[in-house]
């Protein structure tokens, strides 16, 4: 069945393409008196008579076979039906070579029909010349003379043929046919006021080998058929905005009824009144309909609808609707609306809407929603009660404010605000401000009251918790943590560095107390959790403390560290209702003698905060020597001593 449909796909396009390239040579006329004759000799004086070349296998064609033509003039097409007649071998035209080849066993030859056409104006009736028949396989097969008549020779088939009439000025005009036997046709083409085309591609001929195209078939068992020429298609393009009819004035009860008449689609309007709504090809000054305005193409000027202003091409100027607002392509200017605003290539102006805005490209300039915006990238300004939608295609630089959130995916450079979050999945070269979460690569500042997360912060970040893969900058927050950190400073209550510092120590002081503290951070500032108790003391006191620090290297080995400690002070039970606790400020010396450790001496001075019922440390351990000063204030006491501690550190 394949090899069946392959050579009937062969037949029609070789008699079509010959007769397109080289129908003279089928109708040239020849002078056929051979009584007799051989094979090869007939042959051979056609060829000389009509100038063509031929080819064909001596041993398959019997060269001696006798051959009998009897008219004094035939067409050439006539005179080789009548050989393959009397003989067993048929034959193809490729270019101006005949070539033959013996018949098929299970196939006979079709007989040749022919299509006599005439291509007219639709409007004036008038013949239309030089319009082109297209066929999308095989390209142009025919074209008009001066009085607009063509005619196509084809093969008897049921195949069913589906072309295409061309001509500048013309709409195209698509048709089908099937002959069963000669045809007379008259197609007509209806006229485009003031439209041209402009031809992209024209028609490849079809010696022009270096863009021809080559298929493969075969034709006959054992004989392959190569290089066989398809033209490429035929290819128009419009540009139809800028070829449209002119009205200064035009009315429309709804899109079919208006003073336009059927051009209504083919006509630009100055000035438009539709009752309720109304259809035109462009716009180019005002336009008013209490439900709807639809333009195919450019609205240039000022639209007002109780429901939709729909373009389908560019918006320049003002439309403002009860509902939404679309230009297919830009908008530039003023789109107000009550529900939405679209522009599906880029804004440049100001989009105003209940609900959305949205532009499938850029944002140069400003969108205002109830609910949300949405672009794809551009510059100026995001309002919305709801969220604002930055998108993949381009950076957005300039401002985006939120009731809820802000989403970037694409590099932002400016300032997101917002009460919920902001999230930007690529960069942010700016400030991010929300109250709960901000999300991005930093170059600038993140503050948020919660939370902020970054890939890499190359400024500041301010929140209750701050994340980050890498730190350029500062940090301030309740609980900080970062992997890695290149310079600047985490500051917080609690910072976790990956590549940081952490420590583990325990020291003996002055009152009897042993302490064990973690140290978290970096050696420029670092956070302290505390736990220690009273050697040998009754009743059993113990304590727990946070504190701060810095550690600074002075030469190999040797470092000072100061650090300031708060201290609460338990006796058996936590009592959080009772005052007393201790300050205690540190100035210590460090020597590091291996990798993990090292030894370090403190002196201190320390202040105890307790109520007249406490107890006091130096009373309680029997060191009231080492008082400086005692002091009252109201209910409360507190005691000033001078002393020192001393311990070993694991660094990890």
């Amino acid at each position: 069945m394949h090899r069946l449909f392959f050579v009937v796909a062969f037949i029609l396009s070789s008699i079509l393409q010959s007769y397109a390239q080289k129908g003279n040579l089928l109708n040239k006329i020849v002078k056929a008196g051979y009584q007799e004759e051989p094979l090869g000799m007939v042959i051979s004086d056609l060829s000389n008579q009509a100038h063509f070349d031929y080819a064909y296998n001596a041993n398959l064609a019997n060269e001696n076979l006798n051959i009998t033509l009897l008219s004094p003039e035939i067409q050439l097409i006539a005179a080789l039906d009548q050989i393959s007649n009397q003989s067993a071998i048929d034959y193809k035209i490729k270019d101006d070579i005949v070539i033959f080849f013996p018949k098929s066993k299970d196939k006979s030859k079709p007989t040749l029909l022919k299509l006599n056409g005439k291509i007219i104006d639709e409007i004036t009736q008038n013949p239309v010349a030089n319009a082109v028949l297209i066929d999308d396989i095989l390209g142009e097969i025919a074209k008009t003379d001066a009085q607009g008549e063509f005619s196509i020779i084809v093969p008897t088939t049921d195949f069913l043929f589906q072309l295409k009439a061309l001509s500048e000025g013309y709409e195209e005009k698509k048709f089908n046919f099937k002959l069963k036997s000669d045809q007379d046709l008259t197609l007509g083409l209806k006229p485009m006021p003031n439209r041209s085309y402009e031809i992209l591609a024209q028609i490849e001929k079809s010696k022009n080998l270096n863009s021809a195209v080559y298929i493969d078939l075969k034709l006959e068992k054992g004989t392959q058929w190569k290089n066989l020429f398809v033209p490429k298609k035929y290819i128009l393009n419009e540009n139809p905005a800028e070829n449209l009819l002119s009205s200064p004035v035009q009315f429309s009860v709804i899109p079919i009824v208006s003073t336009n008449g059927p051009y209504n689609r083919m006509t630009e309007n100055s000035v438009s009144f539709n009752l309720y709504a109304g259809y035109a090809g462009g716009l180019n000054g005002v336009e008013v309909s209490p439900l709807a305005n639809f333009e195919k193409y450019d609205v240039k000027g000022f639209q007002m609808a109780g429901l939709c202003n729909i373009t389908g091409g560019n918006a320049f100027g003002c439309q403002i609707s009860g509902l939404t607002n679309v230009a297919t392509l830009r908008a530039s200017g003023l789109q107000i609306s009550g529900f939405a605003n679209v522009a599906t290539r880029e804004i440049t102006g100001c989009q105003i809407a209940g609900f959305t805005n949205s532009s499938s490209g850029k944002l140069k300039g400003l969108q205002i929603g109830g609910f949300g915006n949405f672009c794809q990238g551009g510059s100026g300004w995001q309002i919305s009660g709801f969220n604002n939608h930055s998108g993949k295609k381009e950076a957005f630089s300039g401002f985006q404010l939120s009731g809820f959130y802000n989403l970037a995916n694409n590099e932002i450079k400016g300032v997101q605000f917002t009460a919920g979050f902001n999230w930007a999945k690529s960069h942010i070269k700016g400030l991010q401000f929300s109250a709960l979460l901000n999300k991005g690569e930093v170059s600038g500042a993140q503050i948020s009251s919660l939370l902020n997360i970054s890939g890499s912060v190359d400024g500041f970040q301010f929140s209750m918790i701050n994340l980050a893969d890498t730190l350029s900058g500062v940090q301030i927050g309740l609980f900080n943590a970062i992997k890695h950190q290149n310079s600047g400073i985490s500051i917080g209550l609690l910072s976790f560095i990956k590549n940081g510092y952490q420590a583990f120590d325990m020291s003996y002081n002055e009152i009897g107390l042993l302490n064990l503290n973690f140290k978290t951070g970096q050696k420029a500032f670092y956070n302290i959790l505390g736990f220690g108790w009273l050697i040998g003391q009754e009743p059993f006191a113990w304590t727990f403390s946070y504190g701060i620090g810095s550690n600074i290297s002075i030469v190999n080995k040797l470092s000072v560290n100061t650090e300031l400690h708060a201290i609460k002070i338990n006796l058996e039970e936590i009592d959080i209702t009772q005052t007393n606790f201790m300050g205690r400020f540190i100035v210590g010396l460090n020597y590091q003698f291996s990798k993990h450790f090292e030894v370090f001496a403190n002196g201190s001075l320390s202040m105890q905060f307790y109520e007249e019922d406490a107890p006091n440390l130096l009373e309680l351990t029997r060191r009231e020597g080492l008082s400086i000063k005692n002091y009252t204030f109201g209910d409360t006491r507190a005691t000033l001593w001078w002393g020192g501690s001393g311990g070993l550190r694991f660094i990890f």
